[in-house]
């Protein structure tokens, strides 16, 4: 059912942070088209005012002013077609020969002329001094290579530094793009009959990318943000779900921990009550022993406890001092003895070097000894064999403990030294424990300055390391 429930939660997460990302793909490809849509409008705009300078510039230069009184100055009894308008108080007259050599604009006729350029109006204007003007029709072409220099310098003030070429058709030409292109709107040049212009833009993405960066940026914040949150959300959910297995774990050892002492002392207690035995001083001192014992283990295990919760609310605190790691050894070790000689358990103390002072706490010092014999003690099999080595080097000192055990596999090195955490023993039926002591073991060596490692391999036994600085002196 547990695991049911985290696949549903792992689903739902996955689910969300996919339709996010496509939300927000759809968001910028929206984007993308807008502002490509804008870019293609100004690109267009400018193309056209580029083009039609260029165009008003060449008209300009082939508009020449009437000397003469009449066009037959100029045309003689040349036959030819003839048009004329009013501008303001001055009538403008248009003859074009047949043989298309020139176009005259003059002012000899009232009539109407429908078009008219620009650059004739602003002639007029600047030089009403003269009486006509001829427009020569053989007027110079606009080349692409002109167009291409003059509309970049054009794109480089407006501050688009695109890539382009300028496409020359006599057909109205194609303005088919892909994702990555743009074409702008087709210019008609008005002196080369059939003659379109326009600009294309090979490759603007990374110009309309570059301006969406602001947003892009910040879809993958949202998205790296709501990400960590699952992620963080998840986690803890496992982490609870681990802390609740621990716990029913704990209940469970600390109940038979607690049952096993009261048993026995209630066994010891009935016995002299009920059985005489306490006119047997040999029996009576036996109870009374055994009784001792479970109710020191009893104390041990109650006062772990307890030390355990005062270092959750408050931490670790103590007084330093200068203790001397050698003797504190042989004191556990020495406490011990009934505990070793029961289960025939041979232990070896070696020590390399002379002195052995550090800087802390005995009684803490005293109890991380005894959880590391204990715990080699406890998951030894067939007769125990402990190696407790005191390693002195120039600025440290090391303490290592050996044991020929059950070892632990590498995926549960990492977490041994949680709280509450108990590597499973397989068929060791009878090892129990309350996933305390290496929990209390790291946090004593660290108050310290140290730390605590392991070398560990299944079948083969393993070694704590704890490492404190030497005391200088």
């Amino acid at each position: 059912m547990k695991n049911k429930k985290n696949w549903v939660t792992l689903i739902l997460i996955i689910s969300s942070i996919v339709l996010l990302i496509g939300l927000q793909v759809v968001w910028l490809q929206s984007l993308y088209k807008d502002v490509k849509r804008d870019l293609r409008r100004e690109t267009s705009i400018l193309f056209s005012a580029t083009v039609m300078a260029m165009q008003d510039s060449i008209l300009e230069k082939n508009i020449k002013p009437l000397i003469g009184d009449s066009t037959a100055e100029i045309f003689g009894n040349t036959p030819g077609t003839r048009d004329s308008t009013r501008f303001r108080d001055r009538h403008l007259e248009i003859r074009m020969p047949r043989h298309d050599e020139a176009i005259y604009f003059g002012t000899a006729r009232p009539d109407s002329l429908r078009k008219f350029f620009r650059p004739l109006m602003m002639k007029f204007r600047t030089n009403r001094k003269h009486r006509g003007f001829i427009i020569q029709d053989k007027m110079d072409s606009l080349k692409p290579e002109a167009v291409k220099k003059k509309y970049e310098m054009t794109l480089t003030k407006a501050g688009l530094p695109l890539q382009f070429k300028i496409e020359r058709t006599n057909d109205r030409p194609s303005r088919k793009e892909n994702n990555s292109t743009i074409v702008t709107e087709p210019f008609l040049f008005f002196y080369e009959k059939g003659s379109f212009y326009v600009a294309r833009f090979s490759d603007v993405s990374f110009f309309i990318w570059k301006k969406l960066l602001p947003q892009f940026l910040f879809s993958i914040f949202l998205t790296s943000l709501t990400f960590a949150a699952f992620y963080l959300m998840y986690r803890n959910i496992l982490s609870n779900q681990r802390l609740l297995e621990i716990k029913n774990d704990f209940i469970s050892n600390m109940t038979h921990e607690l049952k096993t002492p009261i048993a026995t002392v209630s066994v010891a207690l009935e016995s002299l009550k009920s059985f005489n035995a306490i006119d047997n001083p040999q029996r009576t001192k036996e109870y009374i022993e055994m009784a001792q014992q479970e109710l020191n283990r009893l104390s041990i295990l109650t006062d772990k406890v307890l030390k355990t919760a005062i270092f959750e609310s408050n931490g670790l605190t103590f007084q330093s001092e200068k203790v001397d790691l050698e003797k504190i050894v042989n004191h556990v070790i020495d406490s011990m003895r009934l505990m070793l000689e029961k289960k025939q358990a041979k232990i070896n103390f070696l020590r390399e070097g002379a002195i052995f002072f550090v800087n802390g706490n005995e009684d803490h010092l005293t109890n991380v000894v005894y959880n590391l014999l204990d715990n080699a003690l406890k998951y030894s099999q067939e007769i125990p064999f402990i190696e407790v080595v005191l390693k002195s080097l120039d600025d440290k000192i090391c303490l290592s403990v050996r044991d020929r055990g059950l070892g632990i596999a590498p995926e549960h090195q990492k977490r041994i030294f949680e709280k509450f955490y108990r590597v499973p023993t397989g068929d060791v039926v009878n090892t129990k424990g309350y996933g305390l002591g290496l929990s209390y073991v790291k946090s004593v060596a660290r108050l310290h300055d140290g730390d605590v490692t392991i070398q560990s391999a299944l079948g083969e036994g393993s070694t704590f390391i704890i490492t404190l600085p030497k005391l200088r002196h």
